[in-house]
């Protein structure tokens, strides 16, 4: 018996001695990393671990020094690191800001600890800023015009990096419209998505946003000037050669608009064109460019459109037969064109070394041989413009292989080659 109560009395003490280690054990507390390198846009996540979890909801505080200035060139979320019951890490996060400078850092150190709890070996961390370069904007075109969507895009380039500039995270640029512009936001055109700002995706180096028409009817022209909102944009950006941008609005091509008679002005580049016919060895006069005098109706009846060919002839009426014309996909655009929208499009038109924007119709009916003796009438598709001094521009965009420029010819239609430009200005019936 006495043997069995000395065995208890051990056990009692053993216990009691590991209680007492127990209670007078102590937490070390140290940063992770001795070094931390926050990028100059994207933030970082400072962080603090605990030798043991903790026992209850503890706040560790610290203090904050460095050649950084807080608030300027960097924001930090706390200035104590908190931890829940059972937890043994904890974060907290500084945000760059405008850090233009080089070689400035923040230095974390560890201040006056809860009871239980020391420093381990890691109690100050410093955090390396990198520097932001600075970022040229510019618009990718000076003027444009908007048809029925257009896509007005914002280039970045870096005042160091040039055009291998790219976002190391997502980026904002606001935008606005000046108050000279006739036209109006919501009213004559909108921005899809009511977005107010270029959104830059990390990784890249430039943005776009969709505009609108709204129902403007051809000739009310009006106009908008794009620029970036600078009392609202970071100062580290700055204007580069397109500061704005200034868009027509003329709203899509509508039928209801051309109703009348069309008269033959010219082809645009012509004496370059039949140049180019000839250094292939083909017949330039067999070119379809004699069409003086020759005109166009378009009509309306019972909300069908129709084009008419006059009855003065001219090579057109080659092709052109009277025919039901409506809206068409665009289709043998120009290369390296861009598609606005169901029916319009931006094409590089070699001939006038411009870009232009083209509305894309279907023709019920046409002679697909384009000739004046052979005879293949089935569907075609043209795009029009409306130029800036009214005239229409009728581009040709679907035929058979025709009698002539046989050796330009190729394995599909070359609209740069083959998709002639007629200007018709409009005359009196």
């Amino acid at each position: 018996m006495k043997r069995i109560l000395n065995y208890l009395f051990l056990f009692a003490m053993i216990a009691m001695a590991s209680c007492s280690d127990s209670d007078n054990a102590v937490t070390k507390v140290e940063f992770a990393k001795a070094v931390n390198v926050m990028l100059a846009d994207a933030p970082i996540d400072v962080t603090l671990k605990l030798s043991s979890s903790a026992t209850s909801n503890i706040a560790i505080p610290f203090t904050v020094s460095g050649t950084a200035e807080e608030g300027v060139e960097y924001s930090i979320s706390s200035t104590s690191f908190s931890f829940a019951q059972g937890n043994s890490t904890s974060t907290v996060t500084l945000t760059p800001l405008n850090n233009f400078t080089a070689d400035k850092e923040v230095v974390l150190t560890l201040s006056t600890l809860p009871a239980g709890y020391e420093r381990g070996a890691t109690a100050s961390t410093v955090v390396t800023i990198e520097s932001k370069e600075l970022i040229i904007y510019s618009f990718a075109t000076e003027k444009a015009t908007l048809l029925d969507k257009y896509k007005v895009t914002i280039n970045l380039t870096g005042q160091n990096s040039g055009t291998s500039f790219t976002a190391t995270d997502e980026m904002k640029l606001p935008f606005t419209f000046t108050s000279e512009s006739s036209a109006v936001a919501g009213v004559d055109f909108e921005v899809e998505g009511g977005v107010t700002e270029f959104t830059i995706e990390k990784g890249m180096n430039s943005a776009s946003v969709i505009i609108s028409s709204l129902d403007g009817e051809l000739g009310d022209e009006k106009s908008f000037t794009m620029k970036i909102d600078n009392e609202a944009a970071s100062s580290r950006f700055l204007q580069g050669n397109n500061a704005a941008i200034e868009v027509a609005v003329k709203g899509i091509m509508k039928l209801s608009s051309l109703l009348g008679r069309w008269e033959f002005v010219e082809i645009p580049e012509l004496e370059e064109l039949l140049m180019w016919v000839e250094d292939m060895d083909d017949d330039s006069d067999l070119v379809p460019y004699n069409n003086f005098g020759f005109f166009l109706d378009f009509v309306e009846e019972d909300g069908v459109f129709s084009i008419v060919p006059g009855d003065v002839p001219g090579d057109l009426s080659a092709f052109l037969r009277n025919s039901v014309i409506d809206y068409s996909a665009p289709f043998n655009t120009i290369l390296n064109s861009t598609i606005l929208s169901d029916y319009c499009t931006e094409e590089p038109f070699m001939w006038t070394m411009e870009d232009i924007q083209l509305t894309y119709f279907g023709l019920s009916k046409v002679n697909r041989a384009f000739s004046m003796t052979d005879v293949a009438e089935g569907a075609s598709t043209i795009a029009m413009r409306i130029k800036e001094d009214g005239n229409l521009e009728i581009h040709l965009r679907d035929y058979d292989m025709p009698p002539f420029m046989e050796n330009w010819w190729g394995d599909r239609f070359d609209s740069d080659m083959f998709g002639f430009c007629y200007i018709f200005q409009r005359v009196d019936y």
